[in-house]
Order: structure tokens, then C-alpha cells, then sequence
């Protein structure tokens, strides 16, 4: 175990130790803990879900996005952009496609989840409300869904636009930057 969290713990490293943590029956608590940091690490929003997915497949979604808010409450702020970029993938969409009928039903896994997902997303409202840097506000859009339009307004609609807004702003530019670089 001690060698997966090993390579999981060098970036240029870090596949190998997914990949053979992929082969394990079950994951200890410390290797699902370093299986977090490296999707709160990963730049790419698609591939931090390889790291998520894992410990939700061994730890259930519940679990997983329980944690993930705990690491945004309780994280610096390259913890907290990548829980709110990692809670995509402990969401249920509500409505999937039922092959046999060819429409749109409501997801079971959703309904099962509702309540769990209200309240995180009442954490995560609250949380924004608070907030006051716009490097992570921008990182919010990413972790509820439910809200647009008027509720992020003055918000960058892209990582472009938020270096355009933010080009002036020495400290920000420096927490941006060691955010990109930080894995």
C-alpha cells in the first residue's frame, strides 16, 4: 500500500499508482485519502474524475462528496478549487435516458441522493455568498449546477476571462498561478 501512495504522491508518477490502485479488492482509508488529494490536484476537470470514481466505486458517492466538502470547508485554497471542481463526479444527473422506452426518466441514484445533495449545495451557497475571491467564486459554477444567470453575475464565464479580470491583481495572479502549478 505504502508504494502506491508513493508513486501517488510523485506527479510524474502518479498514473502508475492509479493504475495499480485500480487492481485493489478494496482501498484503506489513507490510500483513499492521497486518491483524493491527487483529483484535488489534477488541472484537467475530466481526468480528476479517474481519482474520485475510484474511491467512490470502493466508498460510495455519499462518503466521497461528504469528504470532499469537508476539504473545502476545512482546505487551503487549492484544496477548496479542487473539491468544488471534484464534486461533479459524486453527482447523480436527475434525469437519464431509459433505453428501453428511449425518455428521460428520473435517475434513481438522484432520487436516492436529493437530500444529501441539497444540503451540500446549501454549504456550498453559503460558502459563496462569504466569499470574496474571485478565483474561487469562478470554481463554484463547476459545484452548483442548480445556480446561473443572475446568482454568478460578475463572475468570468471562462478561464480566459478570468485572466483578463484578474491581470492587474498581483496577489491574485500569484494564487492563480500557484493553483496551476500546484499537484
Amino acid at each position: 500500500m505504502n508504494e502506491v501512495i508513493d508513486l501517488l504522491n510523485n506527479p510524474s508518477k502518479r498514473q502508475e499508482g492509479l493504475s495499480i490502485a485500480r487492481t485493489l479488492d478494496s482501498l484503506t482509508y489513507e490510500l483513499m485519502n492521497h486518491l483524493i488529494l491527487c483529483g484535488l490536484k489534477e488541472n484537467d476537470p475530466s481526468f480528476n474524475g479517474e481519482y474520485i470514481k475510484l474511491c467512490v466505486k470502493h466508498k460510495g458517492a455519499k462518503k466521497i462528496g461528504d469528504l470532499l466538502i469537508d476539504f473545502f470547508v476545512n482546505g487551503n485554497i487549492n484544496e477548496k478549487i479542487g473539491s468544488l471542481k471534484a464534486l461533479y463526479h459524486v453527482s447523480e444527473e436527475p434525469l437519464i435516458l431509459d433505453e428501453s422506452t428511449k425518455r428521460f426518466i428520473e435517475n434513481p441514484k438522484f432520487k436516492e441522493h436529493k437530500t444529501t445533495y441539497k444540503e451540500r449545495e446549501k454549504i456550498l451557497i453559503k460558502e459563496y455568498r462569504k466569499c470574496d475571491n474571485i478565483i474561487l467564486k469562478f470554481f463554484f459554477k463547476w459545484a452548483i449546477p442548480s445556480k446561473s444567470g443572475d446568482f454568478f453575475k460578475g463572475v468570468p464565464e471562462t478561464y480566459a476571462d478570468l485572466e483578463t479580470l484578474i491581470k492587474d491583481d498581483i496577489k491574485l495572479k500569484k494564487q492563480l498561478t500557484e493553483y496551476a502549478e500546484w499537484n
